[in-house]
């Protein structure tokens, strides 16, 4: 349904060409190792990596549904999926074993799923094929977790028809996924976003994905120069670092300031891949799209990118909506949109929030019809968004109704799951509000005077600051720029 041998490479890792026909053989293997009964979980809990992609599709051979786990999630939150959804199966690295482990020894010592780690499982051997167990295009396919307004993770189901919907939509009706693109694969496999954008929709077309695991600009320009990288996928928070390094040497050059308001002005995109040709051959010379998604994307970011001579297309949606809702289509950019609906799929603004419905829209959150039935109404799913639509259909976001921030890097921090972990973490905080404010999370905190004259804390400023803030995430904190 999703993988077959396109007679080509699928995967560059480490400078190894990986084969489709490989990435089968791998898959049947990584089945051959465990037992999983069709329906059954197996929960992926690891960095971005190959056997993560092969580990992925074997539990598809078992008719089993796969469970990503942010693979620098804090052991009680390993703990809260691994109770929700009881996984038969975990797969992890030795990164992460740790914390599986730390995460395993606060649940029911009866559970005891069956733990692969890549390290110590090696390769596996070559095995006799198993026979592919039957799926249907509405059976569950995927089960991922994302933050909720009420504090505890929701696990969003979709089928695999909820998947095609997206993928056959940038593939088969309009063909940004082609058996000739090459992919940047930089972020995390366990989002939608990526695991739609830098998986499944490649692997259907036949493209190839270029892995890259160390994320700093010397290895991304390496690997978009080596691997001859048509497409980049990513969040706000890279273009507009990508904006800032291009356009700080911009104002440095008088020449090269003029280039840049003729593309602003002339909007050729030849012209402007003519003027600003040595940018394009220090990015491979071959990108044909960057793709945005999981925030709205900066006007003036998109604006001077466009005048650049690249294409930046911008999506809307969320995990629950298999992640697209709508997309921009080549050609057509229109900065400040989002784009148009995925085919098949409604939009509605009602009382100024977006709502949608289609193939796209998933089965409903994991053991949790409350949420389910409060988030989809008459199987319109309630985005907690604020939109405009034009008279071309064009959406435009312009607001949130719900209580999530949404970084710039695409990330969702739920403000009342901080605020719960830090009072529990400090006896001297009383109240806190965490807020978000010009790209980084703030916290205004209200102490206890009595707890304070009860520790005699003379210097209560730095003693919040030095509240260990382990469980709290602290690299979404750091990526932000906000000091624990």
């Amino acid at each position: 349904m999703f993988l077959k041998d396109h007679k080509k490479t699928a995967l560059i890792h480490q400078g190894r060409e990986i084969s489709y026909a490989d990435v089968i053989a791998a898959s049947v293997d990584y089945a051959a190792l465990y037992d999983l009964e069709p329906g059954g979980r197996a929960a992926l809990f690891a960095e971005n990596r190959p056997e993560w992609i092969y580990s992925f599709f074997s539990v598809w051979r078992h008719g089993g549904i796969n469970v990503p786990i942010d693979h620098l999630s804090a052991a009680d939150e390993v703990a809260f999926i691994l109770h929700d959804c009881r996984p038969a199966v975990v797969f992890c690295s030795a990164g992460t074993r740790p914390v599986l482990a730390e995460a395993l020894a606060d649940l029911d010592p009866e559970y005891k799923p069956r733990i692969i780690d890549f390290e110590q499982a090696g390769a596996p051997p070559r095995a006799r094929p198993l026979p592919e167990a039957p799926r249907g295009q509405h059976d569950t396919a995927v089960v991922i977790y994302t933050s909720g307004t009420t504090g505890s993770p929701k696990g969003v189901m979709l089928s695999y028809d909820n998947l095609l919907s997206n993928i056959e939509a940038v593939s088969d009706t309009v063909p940004i996924y082609t058996r000739g693109l090459r992919v940047l694969a930089i972020l995390p496999f366990h989002h939608s976003f990526p695991l739609m954008g830098t998986i499944l929709a490649p692997f259907y077309a036949g493209a190839t994905v270029a892995l890259l695991e160390r994320i700093s600009s010397v290895d991304i320009l390496k690997a978009l120069v080596d691997g001859r990288i048509t497409m980049i996928l990513g969040v706000p928070r890279l273009y507009k670092l990508l904006h800032k390094g291009l356009v700080d040497k911009i104002n440095a050059s008088l020449l090269a300031r003029a280039f840049l308001w003729i593309g602003r002005t002339v909007k050729s995109r030849a012209l402007s891949r003519l003027l600003f040709a040595r940018v394009h051959k220090a990015f491979g010379g071959h990108i044909e799209y960057l793709i945005s998604g999981g925030a709205k994307l900066d006007e003036t970011v998109g604006r001077d990118l466009t005048a650049m001579g690249f294409e930046i297309l911008e999506g809307y949606g969320m995990t629950e909506s298999s992640p697209m809702i709508t997309f921009t289509r080549p050609g057509k950019v229109r900065i400040g949109s989002a784009g148009q609906a995925v085919p098949g799929v409604e939009i509605r603004i009602v009382d100024g929030q977006i709502t949608a419905r289609g193939r796209n829209i998933m089965q409903g959150y994991w053991n949790n019809p409350e949420e389910t039935a409060a988030i989809l109404k008459d199987g319109w799913l309630q985005t907690g968004d604020q939109g405009e639509l034009d008279a071309d259909g064009r959406l435009f976001v312009t607001g949130r109704f719900k209580e999530i921030i949404v970084l710039s890097n695409g990330k969702n921090i739920n403000p009342e799951e901080i605020e719960n972990r830090i009072v529990r973490l400090s006896p001297l905080i009383k109240e806190i509000g965490v807020y978000h404010h010009q790209e980084k999370l703030g916290a205004v905190i209200h102490p206890d005077a009595l707890a304070v004259a009860a520790h005699k804390v003379e210097d209560l400023r730095l003693y919040i600051k030095k509240t260990r803030l382990g469980k709290l995430k602290r690299f979404k904190l750091s990526e932000v720029g906000l000091e624990a």
